[in-house]
């Protein structure tokens, strides 16, 4: 019996791989077969619930309702509402949304925001519009006094976004205590590249890391930022904050986060696929509106301007995400994440009674943590008894490097 169950599953597996690689168009009920294995596949994906994977389990069920009804239609979610008056459905919506993460960051009308792809697409904006508002300021020809401040917990997509954008790059260490940027470190780099010759400093802060889910004092930051400028008057700063985790958990977790009432702060980036699970690819930035003097440009076939990285983008990703904050209240999300950080501390607390070398890092108001295994028992325990990742690495303190073997732990919400 068993025999046979094995033949009839094999005789199915190459059937779905004859139908991956048609040399005919399929019939429907080919097509209902193949999408139908997908959908299994994509069901154990889902199932497999390791903690270092950040990715939401599944949509949420307002945004899985929306896709699903909506799925005949394509608009395109192109220009930019803040140059010009919403002219669809999506754009109309687009703008109710930025409205209401302006209200939940405590934002004044001087401020505007668009959808994006994601943070990643959020960081290499933020460093375009940064690098032409420090050209413009600083009256430079090139990029060649321009620096842009980095560390190593910072996500990959700030080295993409230099890359792309023309600037060098200059690595600030990482305090091994509270696990953001060193802040005596940050001054003595700033002092460094500015007697060497650079006046335009970029500089993104990070509310949420991906790796230990810590963020950067963001007003003493920007207090140094002050102090330094009034002492050398020909400095510039542009500064934005990639909240791609932390964005929407401080929203609804926190009565007074107000970004921009730290002057030094220009923009904001944060996602909606993460802890809102909307659908991939779906993010925001915010950010104040004279920015987008630095890059607008006409799109004369619509009589639009388009201040966007990308130009088209997803209106059904709009739609879904104005459904979910719409049915979703401040207080109900709050619950939710509540819930989030209590799976989170239990978690903690095991890995805690286990009484090995691992240290834990937990920012106490985010979803995430991360452990730090120190010695050849813990790693096995990581790997064997929890089934986690492992990763290597390589972080500038101000002792200077140290490899480390961490394991980024994630605790999305259920909504």
């Amino acid at each position: 019996m068993f025999h046979i169950k094995t033949k009839i599953i094999n005789k199915y597996h190459q059937y779905l791989k004859h139908l991956s690689n048609p040399i005919k168009p399929l019939n429907w009920l080919e097509n209902l077969i193949l999408l139908n294995s997908f959908r299994q596949q994509l069901k154990a994906e889902t199932n497999y619930h390791n903690l270092s994977l950040p990715i939401a389990d599944q949509t949420n069920k307002y945004a899985s309702l929306t896709t699903r009804l909506l799925a005949n239609f394509m608009p395109n979610n192109l220009g930019n509402w803040s140059i010009k008056k919403p002219y669809s459905l999506s754009t109309q919506l687009e703008k109710e949304v930025v409205e209401m993460v302006k209200n939940y960051y405590h934002a004044d009308n001087k401020t505007g925001g668009h959808f994006t792809s994601g943070s990643t697409e959020g960081n290499i904006y933020a460093t375009w519009i940064g690098r032409n508002y420090l050209l413009k300021k600083l009256k430079l020809k090139s990029t060649e006094k321009i620096c842009l401040l980095q560390n190593d917990l910072a996500h990959y997509s700030i080295s993409k976004a230099a890359n792309l954008n023309n600037v060098v790059s200059q690595k600030i260490a990482i305090n091994d205590q509270s696990w953001n940027i060193d802040l005596d470190f940050l001054v003595k780099t700033i002092k460094q590249l500015y007697q060497a010759g650079y006046r335009g400093f970029l500089l993104p802060l990070t509310i949420g890391y991906t790796v230990t889910g810590t963020e950067d004092e963001v007003m003493k930051i920007c207090s140094i930022i002050k102090k330094f400028k009034a002492k050398h008057p020909a400095a510039e700063f542009f500064v934005w904050l990639d909240a791609a985790f932390s964005g929407m958990s401080k929203a609804f977790l926190s009565q007074n986060f107000a970004p921009f009432t730290n002057q030094a702060v220009q923009l904001i980036t944060t996602d909606f696929h993460k802890l809102l699970a909307v659908p991939y690819s779906t993010g925001l930035v915010l950010y104040k509106k004279n920015l987008l003097n630095f890059i607008k440009s006409d799109i004369p076939y619509i009589d639009q301007l388009d201040t966007t990285l990308l130009g088209s983008r997803s209106g059904i990703n709009v739609i879904a995400t104005w459904m979910t904050l719409k049915n979703l209240n401040k207080k109900s999300m709050r619950n939710v994440f509540v819930q989030a950080i209590k799976k989170k501390k239990h978690f903690l607390n095991k890995i805690s009674a286990e009484q090995l070398k691992i240290k834990i890092i937990d920012h106490p108001a985010t979803v995430q943590a991360c452990l730090i295994c120190q010695d050849t028992k813990a790693i096995k325990l990581i790997k064997e008894k929890y089934d986690l990742s492992i990763i290597n690495y390589k972080i500038l303190f101000p002792s200077g490097w140290q490899s480390l073997k961490m394991v980024k732990l994630y605790f999305f919400p259920k909504i």
